[in-house]
């Protein structure tokens, strides 16, 4: 069976610029363009001002959102930076923060970020690289967001990647819990497990999803999964990564392979019950799939476990 038959990608939502930031700041907005334009050279495609904009001021260190406010970092003169950037920008309505070693500003924000990119790159691929999600520049810090966020992770991952007092670590330390439940039947629509049960050190598993709905569906690369604890609470399972908003149409009377990563060397799974779930959509309605399955280190129960068979379409 071709499992990707009839399954197409629809959809690749680029967010790199927050339109919820543009409503709310739209008047502070306006005045990075304004001085994009008057900073940022010849260069047609700048459409905001930027640190690396050729012709900024050598007083600008960063400039970020606090609220609904926009703020300059400054070095030296507060008062001639002000006068500076209203008359280029035309507006006042923005604050200044002088820059005097007691906080870290935006350009030495970056040069940390940057190397921090540099040593995630040549990092060998091990669990610690796995553990890091995002990384990149608030407005006094580099947050790092790790998939576990518990001291013993924060200890790995300073001692194998690299140390900073800039560094703020985001992330969960332990497992919140989740009880949500959806379907695995409905309307025509199923979803199964490649195997009813899957190894303890799998890092990816499979998914089956049938579609005889009578209508297209669509469903994305944004999941969840939950495992039972020894209480017989559901929790939720550390997520990695950025999700990347791609949607996929699966075609009436056609089947898809959905994709789960699981991480055993950041969050070891235990042998147990565990449930996949993704959102699709049909005729516009949303539906939560949901999908049960299990976890087990018994090599014998794993090699008894039959493989999923879907209905010929």
């Amino acid at each position: 069976m071709n499992t990707s038959t009839g399954e197409k990608n629809v959809e690749v939502v680029d967010t790199g610029i927050d339109e919820t930031e543009n409503l709310n700041h739209s008047e502070e907005i306006l005045i990075l363009e304004t001085l994009g334009k008057e900073y940022g050279g010849s260069d047609p495609h700048i459409s905001r001002l930027t640190l690396e904009s050729p012709n900024s001021p050598d007083f600008i260190e960063g400039f970020y959102f606090d609220d609904a406010n926009l703020v300059f970092q400054i070095k030296g003169d507060t008062v001639k930076a002000r006068q500076v950037l209203e008359d280029a920008s035309g507006s006042s309505k923005f604050k200044l923060e002088k820059i005097d070693g007691n906080k870290y500003s935006q350009k030495e924000l970056n040069i940390i970020c940057e190397e921090l990119n540099e040593k995630f790159r040549k990092l060998e691929n091990n669990s610690v690289k796995r553990n890091m999600s995002s990384w990149g520049v608030g407005s006094d810090h580099v947050y790092i967001k790790l998939m576990v966020n518990t001291p013993q992770k924060r200890g790995e991952f300073l001692k194998e990647v690299m140390y900073s007092p800039a560094f703020r670590f985001e992330g969960r330390e332990f497992p919140v819990i989740n009880e949500m439940v959806g379907v695995s039947d409905t309307l025509g629509i199923s979803i199964r497990p490649e195997y009813p049960v899957f190894s303890t050190e799998s890092y990816q598993i499979k998914f089956m999803l049938d579609n005889q709905s009578g209508s297209d569906i669509i469903y994305g690369d944004m999941y969840f999964i939950t495992f039972e604890d020894e209480n017989g609470i559901w929790r939720e399972y550390p997520r990695g990564g950025i999700v990347h908003a791609i949607g996929y149409i699966v075609e009436n009377n056609t089947q898809a392979e959905l994709k789960a990563s699981l991480y055993p060397d950041v969050f070891p799974g235990k042998p147990g019950r565990y449930r996949y779930f993704n959102d699709v959509r049909v005729d516009g309605k949303g539906i939560l799939l949901m999908v049960e399955f299990r976890l087990s280190s018994d090599e014998n129960e794993l090699k008894a476990a039959k493989k999923t068979v879907l209905p010929k379409s």
